[in-house]
């Protein structure tokens, strides 16, 4: 089993891990059968839900971050304004989405697609190098780095956007060598 967390404000769908931390403001929440009552600042709920690796994973969050760990099925992870990590992936589809907030993704199996799309914040992709990818990245206001196999026939593809943000996508040999560096 691996997990999932993700914040009290939105929706989960059954799939591997998925992390989660969002404030709320809150004078009465009901949030899977937990009532959070007097909270006069700030209130934080946070899942941590472990399902089978092959499960379909689908998370939302209006605010909070939403953090997804080894996960081998189809994976689809939209926050409103949050930050969105990924590790470990192995599955054939992610889709990652946030309003505002940064994208972090790791893969350790080249998947068959890649959509990561943010209005406002930085997107970093690192995919196994042995793999060739057809990468379109779109950084309105900001650089877009790509350090990794490309062809436009390649069965991998790979779509990032962001409004406002720099776009990075690597290999992990790229990233151990500039880390070394």
């Amino acid at each position: 089993m691996d997990r999932i967390r993700r914040s009290a404000s939105g929706g989960t769908t059954p799939g591997r891990r998925v992390a989660s931390a969002a404030p709320l403001l809150c004078a009465l929440a009901l949030v899977a059968g937990l009532a959070l009552t007097g909270c006069q600042l700030v209130c934080a709920v946070v899942y941590d839900i472990q399902v089978p690796r092959a499960a379909t994973v689908q998370v939302t969050a209006d605010a909070g971050k939403i953090v997804l760990t080894g996960l081998a099925g189809q994976v689809t992870a939209k926050a409103d304004v949050g930050l969105i990590n990924a590790t470990g992936l192995t599955g054939g589809s992610v889709s990652l989405t946030t309003g505002v907030g940064a994208i972090t993704a790791d893969f350790a199996v080249a998947p068959d697609t890649i959509q990561a799309v943010t209005r406002v914040g930085a997107i970093n992709l690192q995919v196994p190098a042995a793999a060739s990818y057809t990468v379109t990245a779109n950084a309105t206001v900001g650089q877009a780095t790509i350090q990794i196999p490309q062809s436009p026939s390649a069965a991998h593809t790979i779509s990032a956007t962001t409004d406002v943000g720099a776009i990075v996508v690597t290999s992990a040999d790229n990233a151990a060598a500039q880390s070394s560096s």
